[in-house]
C-alpha cells in the first residue's frame, strides 16, 4: 500500500478531497427532491411517468457501477486508479446537470424521449465521479477514526450542497419571472449549479495528488457476475448495503412528497418552501459534529440508529400532531431535527464500507475499493429508483392534478401518510440491518493486524473476528 495512506492525512487534504462531496451529493439531492415536482409541475408530464423516468438509469447502472469500479481497480496504479476519473468527468457532469432541468420545449413525445436519455447520462456521469471518488477516500487512509473524520469532512461539503439546493425554489421563481418563464428559471439555475459541481470535483483532483495507492492493482479481468458475487459475499457489506438501500429508499420518499406537501398541505410558498430547506441544511453542519461525536466515542451503528430513530419520532410529532397550514415555524424546527438522518445515511455509510474493503483483503489478498463502492453507488441509485417510481405512481394513485391549486382531501391525507409512515417503515428496516452487523472496531483491528501479518508469512488467528468471515 502507498506509504501515504499511513501517513495522518493532512488537514488541507482532507477538506479538498471533501469538495467534490458537494457535486455528488447536490445534484444527487436536487433530482431525488425536485425531480418530479420538476418533471410534473414545469415539464408537464404525468406523476407516474415521472416517477419511471427517474428510475430507468438504475437498469444501466446495474452494468456501468459494477464496470467502472473494477476498470478503476484494474488501472495502472502508477498512472492513477481514481485522479484521472474526476479529471475526465468534470465537465460532462455539470453539463448534463444543467441539460437534466432544461425544456427545450419539445412536444409531449420528443420531451419523453429527450428525458429518458438525460437521466441514463446523468446516472452515468455520476458513476463516473462517484465511484472512483468515493473508493479513492478509502486508499488515502487506513485508520479506522480517521476514515470516519474524512466522512465527517467530505458530509460537511455535501451539507453546503444541500444549503444551496435549499434555495432551488426561490432561484427558480426568480429568474423564471426575470426571463418570463418558470422553465427557462430551472435551465438558468441548473446552469449555475452545473459549473459549482465542476469546479468542486477539479478541486478535488489537484488537492488529492499523491495520496492513491500505487500497489495491489486487480488483474482478475472482469466478470459481471463475480463483481456483485464478491462484494455481497462479505457478511458486513451486506448490512452496510442494506442498511443505505433502507435509508436511501426512506430519504428518497421523504424528499420527493416533502416539496407536494409543504405546497399544498401546508399551503407554504415557494420562497418558504426554499427557506425551510436552507435551515435544515444549516442546521445539518451541527448535527455532523455530533455523529462523529458518537460514532467515535460509542460506534457508528449507535450514531446510525440514534439518527433514525429522532428521524421517525419527529416525522410523526410534526405531521400528524403540530403540523397545521400555513405554520412556517414548525416546518422550520422540523426539518432541522430529522436532518440528523439524512446526514447519517452518507456520513456512516462513507465511514463504514472501507472496514469492509480489509475483510475481502483478508480473504482474497487484494484491495477492491472501487468495486465495493460501484456496489455502493448502485445501492445507492437503486433505492432512490425505487422510491421515486413507487411515489409517482401513488402520487397518481391518489388524484394529483398538477393543475388544481388545491387537491383533494384523499390526495393530501396520501402525501400525510406517504411523508411519516412510508418514511419511518423504510428507516425502522435499516436500523434492523445495522443493529445486526458483525463489524465492530475491535474486530476491525483484529483483520488488520491478521492481514499484516498474513502478507509478513507469520502465523494469525482469526478467532478474534470469525464472525466477519
Amino acid at each position: 500500500m502507498n506509504s501515504n495512506t499511513k501517513k495522518g492525512l493532512p488537514l488541507k487534504v482532507m477538506v479538498g478531497y471533501g469538495s467534490a462531496g458537494y457535486a455528488t451529493l447536490f445534484t444527487f439531492t436536487i433530482v431525488i427532491t425536485y425531480g418530479l415536482y420538476f418533471f410534473t409541475d414545469v415539464v408537464g408530464l404525468s406523476a407516474g411517468f415521472a416517477g419511471m423516468l427517474l428510475s430507468i438509469g438504475t437498469l444501466v447502472d446495474a452494468i456501468t457501477d459494477p464496470l467502472i469500479g473494477t476498470i478503476s481497480d484494474k488501472r495502472n496504479p502508477k498512472k492513477g486508479r481514481r485522479r484521472p476519473f474526476l479529471l475526465m468527468a468534470a465537465i460532462p457532469f455539470g453539463l448534463v446537470s444543467w441539460l437534466l432541468f432544461t425544456d427545450w420545449g419539445f412536444g409531449s413525445a420528443m420531451s419523453m424521449v429527450y428525458f429518458a436519455i438525460l437521466i441514463i447520462l446523468f446516472y452515468v456521469v455520476q458513476t463516473l465521479i462517484d465511484v472512483p471518488y468515493t473508493a479513492l477516500g478509502s486508499e488515502m487512509t487506513l485508520d479506522y477514526d480517521e476514515r470516519t473524520k474524512l466522512s465527517s469532512i467530505r458530509y460537511t461539503w455535501a451539507t453546503v450542497g444541500g444549503i444551496v439546493s435549499g434555495f432551488t425554489m426561490a432561484i427558480t421563481a426568480y429568474l423564471g419571472k426575470l426571463f418570463d418563464s418558470a422553465s427557462m428559471g430551472w435551465s438558468a439555475a441548473n446552469l449555475m449549479f452545473g459549473l459549482l459541481c465542476t469546479i468542486t470535483i477539479l478541486i478535488a483532483w489537484k488537492t488529492t495528488k499523491g495520496r492513491e495507492s500505487t500497489e495491489m492493482a486487480d488483474g482478475e479481468p472482469f466478470n459481471l457476475a463475480k463483481a456483485f458475487k464478491g462484494p455481497f459475499s462479505n457478511k458486513s457489506f451486506r448490512h452496510v448495503a442494506l442498511s443505505y438501500l433502507f435509508g436511501i429508499v426512506g430519504q428518497t420518499v421523504a424528499v420527493s412528497v416533502t416539496v407536494y406537501y409543504m405546497s399544498y398541505n401546508l399551503q407554504l410558498s415557494e420562497n418558504q418552501i426554499s427557506a425551510a430547506m436552507v435551515i435544515m441544511w444549516v442546521v445539518a453542519f451541527f448535527w455532523i459534529a455530533l455523529t462523529n461525536h458518537i460514532a467515535l466515542k460509542y460506534s457508528k451503528k449507535v450514531a446510525w440508529n440514534f439518527s433514525m430513530v429522532i428521524w421517525i419520532a419527529t416525522l410523526f410529532i410534526f405531521v400528524w400532531v403540530i403540523n397545521a397550514p400555513g405554520n412556517a415555524i414548525a416546518v422550520y424546527v422540523m426539518t432541522s431535527i430529522y436532518v440528523v438522518g439524512y446526514n447519517a445515511i452518507y456520513q456512516v455509510t462513507w465511514a463504514s464500507i472501507p472496514d469492509c474493503v480489509e475483510v475481502d483483503e483478508f480473504r482474497t489478498g487484494q484491495r477492491k475499493e472501487g468495486l465495493y463502492y460501484s456496489m455502493a453507488s448502485l445501492t445507492q441509485k437503486l433505492g432512490s429508483a425505487i422510491a421515486v417510481a413507487i411515489c409517482g405512481w401513488i402520487i397518481t394513485w391518489l388524484g394529483y392534478d398538477p393543475g388544481l391549486a388545491e387537491q383533494s382531501q384523499t390526495t393530501l391525507t396520501g402525501f400525510a401518510v406517504l411523508l411519516s409512515v412510508g418514511t419511518s417503515f423504510f428507516l425502522l428496516l435499516s436500523i434492523i440491518a445495522t443493529a445486526t452487523n458483525p463489524m465492530t472496531k475491535a474486530r476491525h483491528t483484529a483483520i488488520k493486524e491478521a492481514i499484516a501479518l498474513k502478507e509478513a508469512g507469520k502465523p494469525y488467528s482469526t478467532e478474534s473476528f470469525k464472525e466477519l468471515l
